[in-house]
């Protein structure tokens, strides 16, 4: 059986927990939040703050960030309050973790974009550390502590999971030497995806780790495919240009991209077909089904980029019509 999880619902804070507590209620599994700074459209940048003042007002959903972006945090810092939130949510908190791709998001701290590598990886050893030995000394090039020990513990043995993004060979390796699971991107078509986990899984099963990939994806999903594109693919067109902009595409895997020079070059069409979940719910059904058999994955993160104002409305429609089909295969 897939899990199944809900991904970024935006708004005002009530409109974000009304949204959570709604998927619950749905039965979706989890619920998790991306990370950027700077700009409006993101109202709640710090995710660890949001995902503390979510917990008590839910009971079994999962929580999590998908992605923290490591390299920006005193790893520490990290490890402590993602403790706590363990502590607070009853141990359902799913840690999940990126090094970043967008310089304003690295300007905005003054943290140079070059070190993000070695941070992260650093900040991850720490993490780990810091939740399973009782003392931490550690001397790195970004990081270094004496003695240091961590209180809380958290609720899950060992700890939380440690979910890893990425969207290059290097991320999909790094995830396999180092993460509980695998995080796709949600823009990729299926050929770059499967590429990218076809590097995780080599790395994790050469190490003798059991691998677990998390499939990301945008999902238009409304009675008719005619209905999905006239609700959604105006904000979905938006996102995928924004995308453009800040270089996200893999070109060598997705030759089309050099051909763009200009983001209204970009189309619906352009970006919907083989990577965008489209249509009714049984199509929806049925092309994410198609995409776990070719990826493998057992946890499907479902992007729903409708307005705030439909939000409830589109959530209870997925909830009801797509995910018992999902959870049925």
């Amino acid at each position: 059986m897939v899990d199944v999880s809900l991904f970024g619902p935006r708004g005002k804070f009530e409109d974000v927990a009304e949204a959570v507590q709604c998927a619950e209620a749905l039965g979706f599994d989890g619920c998790l939040f991306g990370e950027h700074h700077g700009t409006p459209q993101n109202e709640f940048p710090q995710l660890l703050t949001l995902i503390a003042a979510l917990a008590p007002m839910t009971t079994r959903i999962r929580l999590g960030t998908s992605i923290l972006l490591l390299p920006l945090y005193d790893p520490i810092h990290v490890a402590e309050q993602a403790a706590m939130i363990d502590r607070i949510s009853g141990g359902r908190l799913i840690l999940g973790i990126g090094i970043g791709y967008q310089p304003n998001d690295f300007r905005h701290f003054g943290i140079p974009m070059r070190q993000r590598v070695s941070r992260f990886e650093e900040g991850l050893e720490v993490i780990r550390r810091a939740w399973t030995e009782d003392e931490v000394t550690f001397s790195g090039q970004r990081y270094r502590y004496q003695g240091v020990r961590v209180f809380p513990r958290p609720v899950q043995d060992p700890h939380p999971p440690i979910w890893m993004a990425a969207w290059s060979d290097a991320g999909a390796r790094r995830a396999g030497r180092s993460g509980d699971a695998f995080v796709t991107d949600p823009i990729q078509n299926l050929a770059a995806t499967r590429h990218f986990v076809d590097e995780y899984r080599g790395v994790a099963e050469r190490r003798g780790r059991q691998p677990r990939v998390v499939l990301m994806r945008e999902l238009l999903c409304a009675p008719t495919r005619a209905e999905a594109e006239e609700r959604y693919g105006p904000g979905l067109l938006a996102t995928y240009r924004y995308y453009w902009r800040n270089g996200a595409f893999n070109e060598e895997l997705e030759p089309w991209v050099r051909d763009i020079t200009s983001p209204d070059q970009i189309t619906l069409d352009t970006v919907v077909s083989d990577r965008v979940i489209i249509g009714s719910a049984e199509d929806c059904a049925g092309q994410i089904e198609h995409w776990l058999n070719e990826t493998g994955a057992e946890h499907v993160q479902l992007t729903i980029p409708g307005r705030v104002e439909t939000q409830i409305a589109d959530v209870t429609f997925t909830g009801k019509e797509l995910v018992p089909k999902l959870k049925a295969m």
